[in-house]
């Protein structure tokens, strides 16, 4: 059997992130926080993966100054780490609804008032684990949409800090397509991440450039007439959040899922720009396989 090097490096890094995780969590939250984010701001920019965010910036901000780039990738760098710091005090950080200002409420009721099935997304901005945090204080019940941690004790954290908050996983399975399908069908919401690459996704413009964009969920939404509410999270001086909601997309006034998605990645372009220090430039997105440049070429050039 073929040795897999990522997933063999994931486990035998397992027990280092529960040490570092175990002796970070003794810290309090303020001096965790500004620890982490001026360690990573420090560091960060040396390592290797920056070489991704340099290039994604030069992408997206064609006309940048080198000092503007190296100014975000260090600002990133630090947003990532003071995420890091309140994995560990998340569900206190939920909990208490002076953490957050809540604008644009009258889309929710909005949306609650349809009584149809509701796609609550987001993006990689601000703290993404707070998103659904009102939701949550108004006691509406949600599932989420989430990737498997290669890191197992990361996954294990993840999905035990979500569990204590109620808050359900689905599988990305076929067990996982039936309860995504039942929470729809009943008026429920289920939340995902809509800015990341997906291999079996398909190309849509984001910045302005051809991104493998996942389309399953939209899909779904058009074809059974779901709804998809836009949340953007925001963080303000002194950590403070801004849980923004827009307009909901009525999927069926769509062509197709490419069209829904078209207007996902809009809204989260617009996200990123309004705060673009706040978003993860150390992913992959506009990642092309070989097998795809043909398709590219035909279809954006």
């Amino acid at each position: 059997m073929r040795l897999n090097r990522k997933l063999f490096f994931s486990y035998l890094q397992a027990p280092i992130v529960l040490l570092i995780y175990g002796a970070l969590i003794i810290i309090p939250l303020k001096p965790r926080r500004f620890f982490l984010s001026n360690f990573a701001k420090i560091i960060g920019p040396l390592l290797p993966v920056t070489r991704k965010a340099e290039n994604n910036l030069a992408l997206c901000y064609p006309e940048s100054t080198q000092q503007f780039r190296k100014n975000i990738i260090a600002d990133c760098w630090a947003h990532l780490g003071k995420i890091a710091a309140e994995f560990g005090s998340i569900t206190s950080i939920m909990n208490k609804k002076n953490n957050f200002t809540i604008e644009g409420s009258e889309h929710l009721d909005q949306a609650l008032e349809k009584n149809k099935g509701v796609i609550f997304f987001s993006a990689h901005l601000g703290n993404w684990e707070v998103c659904y945090a009102d939701v949550l204080h108004r006691k509406i019940p949600i599932k989420l949409i989430a990737r498997r941690q290669r890191n197992p004790i990361a996954d294990w954290l993840i999905n035990r800090t979500r569990k204590s908050q109620g808050v359900d996983m689905i599988p990305r399975n076929s067990l996982g397509r039936k309860t995504l399908l039942k929470t729809l069908k009943s008026g429920g919401f289920i939340g995902a991440l809509f800015d990341v690459y997906d291999s079996e996704g398909s190309f849509i413009p984001f910045f302005n450039h051809p991104a493998k964009t996942t389309t399953s969920l939209a899909r779904i939404a058009h074809r059974l007439d779901f709804l998809m509410l836009p949340v953007q999270v925001i963080r303000k001086p002194n950590n403070h959040f801004t849980i923004r909601y827009y307009p909901s997309i009525e999927a069926k006034k769509h062509k197709d899922e490419k069209s829904i998605m078209s207007s996902v990645n809009d809204h989260i372009t617009d996200w990123i720009q309004e705060n673009p220090e706040q978003w993860l430039w150390l992913h992959d997105r506009w990642k092309v396989k070989e097998k795809d440049l043909g398709e590219v070429v035909e279809k954006f050039s």
